[in-house]
C-alpha cells in the first residue's frame, strides 16, 4: 500500500461541512474464534475507488493481501489492519458493513471499496422472487425527475436536491444553502450542497471539520453508515463563543453531488429533536439532474485579467470549456512599450517570463446577475468564485464580471 501515499495529500477547505469524522472501529480483546470470523469478511477481491481510478484490493488469506500488484503480510488489531511494510508496520483504520469497505489511511483519506462477486456468484441463477428469504436492505435513494419545488420543501435547481420541512421549522435560503431555526428547539439546522461523486471523498470532505471565524467543530464519534448513501457522525466545539455539540449528514445523489445536514446547539440542549430533524432531511431528500444550461452558456469561453503597472504584471487567463473543464492559467510579464486598454489588459510588447496552468471541472449555481462558480481539482480539492456581473452608472456590462472581486473581460468563445 505504500506506494499509493500520493492520494493522501489534504483537500483544501471547500463547501462548509461541519464535522470532523474519524474512521475507527474497535475489536478489542478478540479471542481465536472472533479474529477468525474478522478476517473471513475480509477474504476475497475488493475493487476500490480512487478519484476516479479503480484499485483492485485482494486479501487472499487470514495474513496475506495484494494491494495494486504489491503483495504484503497484514495481521489485524483492534481498530485497524496492520500491514508489514518497508520501514516497519503501518496501521490502517478500517469498517466493515456488509460488501462496503472503508480504509482510513494515515495520512486521513479514506477509501471506499466494493466486494467483487465471485465467479459461482457471477454464473448463479436468480432465485425466483417468490422463494427468496426476507432480506434487511437499506432503503433506496430517493430521486424525482423534477426540480420543482412544492409547498412545504425546501430545494432550489442548482443544488440537486430538495427535501420536506420539517414540522414547526423555518428557515432561510439562497443559493448557498439553507438555515433552518426553531421556536421552542435551541440551536439550527444547516443545508448545504456538495459536488462530490462518491462516498469516499464526502468522508474525505467531512474530515476537514469545520474552523472559521468564530466557529471550531471537532470529532466526537465515529464515522458511521445510514443506509447506502448517508454517512453520518456527532461533532462538538465551540460557535461564537459558546460551548457547540451537533450531529452531521454527508448524502450522495445518484447523479453526483449532494446534501451536508448540521444539526448544532449547545450540549446541554442536544437531543433527539434537533437531531432527529437534521437525520429527516438526510433520510428525506429527493434528487434531480441539474440543469446549469442557461449559466454554463454566459461563461464558456475565455476570461482575462490583468494587474500591474508600466513596468510589467501579470495576465491571468481563465478558460470555461463547453465540456466541463477549467483551465486556470497565469502569466508574468513585462512590457517595455506598454499601452492599456480601459481594464488595463496590456496591448503591445509583452513578454512572457513565467507561466503557469491548472486544469479540473466546473460547475455554477445562483443567477445571471450574481451566484457561484464550483471549480473540482483532479485530486478532489474545491474552489468557489463568487461571481457578479459589472454594473456602473446604472449600465450592465455582460461580458464584464468580477469573478471573487476582481473584474474580468469575457474574450474568446466556443
Amino acid at each position: 500500500m505504500q506506494k499509493r501515499r500520493a492520494v493522501m495529500a489534504c483537500r483544501s477547505k471547500g463547501l462548509l461541512i461541519a464535522v470532523v469524522l474519524l474512521l475507527c472501529f474497535s475489536f478489542s480483546g478478540l479471542g481465536q474464534a472472533e479474529y477468525m470470523a474478522s478476517v473471513s469478511g475480509l477474504l476475497g477481491r475488493w475493487q476500490c475507488q480512487s478519484y476516479g481510478e479503480t484499485i483492485p484490493l485482494i486479501f487472499e488469506s487470514q495474513n496475506r493481501m495484494v494491494f495494486d500488484g504489491e503483495a504484503a503480510d497484514y495481521t489485524l488489531v483492534p481498530g485497524a489492519i496492520r500491514v508489514e511494510e518497508d520501514y516497519g508496520f503501518v496501521d490502517y483504520g478500517y469498517a466493515l458493513e456488509g460488501n462496503t469497505l472503508l480504509l482510513s489511511f494515515p495520512g486521513g483519506m479514506i477509501l471506499q471499496c466494493m466486494r467483487e462477486a465471485s465467479a459461482q456468484e457471477k454464473t448463479a441463477k436468480p432465485v425466483p422472487q417468490e422463494s427468496r428469504p426476507a432480506q434487511s436492505t437499506p432503503p433506496p435513494v430517493q430521486s424525482s425527475g423534477s426540480s420543482e419545488v412544492a409547498a412545504g420543501e425546501v430545494g432550489d435547481p442548482s443544488w440537486g436536491f430538495k427535501f420536506r420541512v420539517p414540522q414547526g421549522w423555518k428557515f432561510n435560503k439562497d443559493y448557498n444553502g439553507a438555515i433552518f431555526g426553531h421556536d421552542t428547539i435551541a440551536g439550527m439546522i444547516l443545508v448545504f450542497p456538495h459536488y462530490q461523486t462518491n462516498l469516499q471523498a464526502i468522508a474525505q470532505q467531512m474530515q476537514e471539520g469545520l474552523v472559521e471565524e468564530e466557529i471550531y467543530l471537532m470529532p466526537s464519534a465515529q464515522l458511521q453508515h445510514k443506509g447506502n448513501n448517508i454517512l453520518w457522525g456527532d461533532c462538538s466545539g465551540t460557535w461564537q463563543g459558546q460551548q457547540a455539540r451537533g450531529r452531521g449528514f454527508g448524502t450522495l445523489s445518484p447523479y453526483g453531488g449532494g446534501a451536508f445536514v448540521l444539526a448544532v446547539t449547545t450540549p446541554e440542549k442536544f437531543g433527539t429533536d434537533i437531531s432527529g430533524a437534521a437525520e429527516a432531511i438526510a433520510s428525506g431528500m429527493q434528487y434531480f439532474k441539474v440543469d446549469v444550461s442557461h449559466l454554463t452558456r454566459i461563461f464558456v469561453g475565455r476570461w482575462a485579467s490583468y494587474s500591474g503597472s508600466s513596468g510589467g504584471g501579470t495576465l491571468i487567463n481563465w478558460t470555461f470549456y463547453p465540456d466541463g473543464t477549467f483551465e486556470d492559467a497565469s502569466e508574468t510579464s513585462y512590457s517595455t512599450d506598454y499601452s492599456s486598454d480601459g481594464m488595463g489588459l496590456p496591448d503591445t510588447n509583452l513578454g512572457a517570463l513565467g507561466t503557469s496552468s491548472n486544469r479540473a471541472r466546473w460547475t455554477v449555481r445562483g443567477g445571471e446577475r450574481e451566484g457561484q462558480i464550483i471549480i473540482v481539482y483532479p485530486n478532489g480539492s474545491e474552489k468557489f468564485i463568487d461571481y457578479s456581473v459589472h454594473v456602473q452608472r446604472g449600465e450592465t456590462y455582460w461580458r464584464e464580471y468580477f469573478f471573487n472581486r476582481r473584474l474580468f473581460r469575457k474574450g474568446d468563445t466556443f
